[in-house]
């Protein structure tokens, strides 16, 4: 669509899972991706997606070594494999002053400094540990001592910290050169990061709102003063939000809410189901990992792990932090969520 409508797209991203061998990108004018060797990505693939291990065990014996030395390889061993931000920061002004007057011009900047290893804005590169196997989308693990967090945590604000700063390069750019007055912003993230509040460290193996509740700011040219909504959304909604505030048509085949409708104040009538998953991979036909489901104030995890299958509800208003697992008190709540994560994912077996 913005493509017809005669914008330039770039796309400066260090998250490798963004380059062209994942299908990315599409429509762009100006692209900046990790340089990679293509054996990366396939043997990451396998070990993360557990396609290949989790059935014959013994392959781990050859993706391991196919692994480290595609890492070797690519220059990645033992530090970040991120393009920085700077760098990234550095590649988007390049493009957007190559632009002609007047151009309109859609760009999208994916920051991976704030990403583990944590304490990339040192030099630290301190890896998630102790997410043993059992742990691993377990929904009652306990929590971690917040003490041994504390080096964890800090490096991870400092990464904050840097990352903000190149934001703000940006944006201060975009003011000198008379644009950002006309250029919407939208700030956001595709995870978040948990440090032992569920017992886990990092995002990968946990689903609770540690991992998914992730800012969301947008700035849009001609409103006046800040404005917050608490109304739940989720990514899906950016594509109609971004669409209209382009002036462009926006196909009734798309999934999501208009943002600007919910932040005016005109929220929908209805609530939806809000529907997440990760599948780490599958054993004797189960698909094995975790899927989630938000509805109003109630939020229904099911998981798969090594000890069995595993359900917890919570109520988010009562409960934001996810502590007390209400499952069982709150059964007919738990039955229609669980019905409504089978309707969404058909290999779940709960």
């Amino acid at each position: 669509q913005f493509g017809r409508a005669g914008y330039h797209a770039g796309r400066f991203t260090a998250n490798p899972y963004l380059a062209p061998e994942y299908n990315f990108p599409q429509f762009v004018h100006r692209t900046y991706t990790p340089r990679r060797v293509h054996l990366t990505h396939w043997a990451l693939m396998l070990r993360m997606k557990g396609q290949i291990t989790e059935r014959w065990p013994a392959s781990k014996l050859l993706l391991k070594p196919i692994y480290l030395w595609a890492q070797i390889a690519n220059g990645n061993w033992y530090k970040s494999w991120w393009i920085h931000d700077q760098d990234l920061r550095d590649e988007f002004l390049s493009w957007h002053s190559s632009l002609p007057d007047q151009q309109p011009w859609i760009g999208y900047i994916h920051f991976m400094d704030t990403h583990h290893p944590y304490g990339n804005a040192r030099g630290q590169q301190l890896k998630p540990f102790g997410n043993v196997k059992e742990r691993l989308y377990d929904l009652h693990n306990p929590p971690r001592d917040p003490k041994e967090m504390a080096e964890i945590i800090d490096a991870y604000d400092a990464d904050l910290r840097h990352t903000d700063a190149r934001i703000g390069e940006i944006l201060t750019a975009l003011e000198d050169r008379g644009d950002l007055e006309n250029t919407v912003v939208v700030l956001t993230a595709d995870h978040a990061e948990e440090f032992g509040e569920h017992g886990i460290v990092g995002h990968q193996n946990s689903f609770h709102r540690t991992v998914t509740h992730v800012p969301l700011i947008l700035r849009i040219p001609g409103w006046d003063g800040p404005r917050r909504s608490n109304t739940p959304v989720q990514h899906l909604d950016l594509v109609p939000t971004l669409l209209k505030l382009g002036g462009l048509e926006v196909p009734e085949s798309l999934v999501g809410w208009d943002l600007t409708e919910i932040v005016r104040g005109k929220h929908p009538q209805s609530s939806r189901n809000i529907v997440h998953y990760y599948h780490r991979g599958f054993w004797k036909g189960i698909a094995y990992g975790v899927t989630g489901v938000r509805n109003g104030d109630w939020q229904l995890y099911a998981s798969q792990s090594s000890k069995g299958t595993q359900v917890a509800l919570y109520n988010l208003k009562r409960d934001p932090a996810e502590k007390t697992d209400v499952a069982d008190k709150h059964t007919e709540v738990t039955e229609r969520l669980k019905e409504t994560l089978r309707q969404a994912d058909p290999h779940l077996k709960i």
